[in-house]
């Protein structure tokens, strides 16, 4: 997850310094570097590097050139952070001050605001969850083919077999609100992703999207965004 939080950081460190969003410089992380740092990822599929225990994992700093960070901008200005789905446990990493990979973000100092739509946050016994599961331990706090929802769901927690979990087609909801620190808001007949594949495992996914909105729909949109505009104005 190297890449992905020095990606976060860089664009939180690019919108500090000038607050306008359009001026952050585009990815330059070629397919050469993704190759690279993943064959070289110390928790990598079939533990690439020996471990899945973000613990053991050695010091290291991705490939690409998005990752000299602009100069930290004085104190006094923090921005609202919004992740949809992995990226809202992935950017509780960058906001703590767990060392991950050889750096520590301490996002907390920059970010007023986290907001996580459809984010699975409940620690289930697999190698996507150990991340989490060493955050929560440093701080105190093979999927179906035939139907990707079974499968997410499994992924993230529920028990195999178990038709009667709720939620948004990828992230159960017992997942997505396991954050007991947070305030939560549930959303009714919301689809987690604007578009899916409509052909394998996806295409029932596909075919609700029709009838259902996502998070960043205007409709839904309008239900949680003005609780972002009120706590900026605490």
């Amino acid at each position: 997850m190297r890449p992905i939080l020095e990606r976060i950081d860089f664009a939180v460190n690019q919108v500090l310094e000038d607050l306008n969003t359009t001026s952050i410089s585009p990815p330059s992380y070629t397919l050469q570097d993704f190759l690279v740092d993943f064959l070289t990822n110390p928790g990598g599929i079939l533990k690439v590097g020996g471990t899945d225990d973000p613990a053991d994992y050695p010091a290291l700093t991705p490939r690409g050139d998005d990752f000299a960070s602009p100069a930290s901008p004085g104190s006094g200005r923090r921005v609202a952070l919004v992740a949809h789905s992995a990226a809202g446990w992935i950017s509780r990493v960058y906001l703590s001050g767990v060392n991950y990979g050889g750096r520590s973000f301490k996002g907390s100092k920059k970010v007023h605001s986290l907001v996580c739509l459809g984010s699975p946050h409940f620690v289930a016994e697999n190698l996507v969850f150990k991340s989490l599961q060493y955050l929560e331990r440093e701080e105190g706090s093979a999927l179906p083919a035939r139907d990707m929802t079974r499968g997410a769901y499994e992924l993230c927690g529920a028990m195999p077999g178990d038709d009667d979990v709720d939620g948004d087609g990828m992230t159960p909801l017992f997942s997505a609100i396991a954050l007991d620190s947070a305030d939560k808001m549930v959303l009714e007949n919301v689809s987690h992703a604007p578009v899916y594949p409509a052909f394998g495992p996806s295409a029932k996914l596909a075919e609700e999207r029709l009838t259902k909105p996502w998070y960043g729909s205007p409709e839904i949109l309008k239900k949680w965004f003005p609780w972002l505009k009120a706590s900026t104005m605490d």
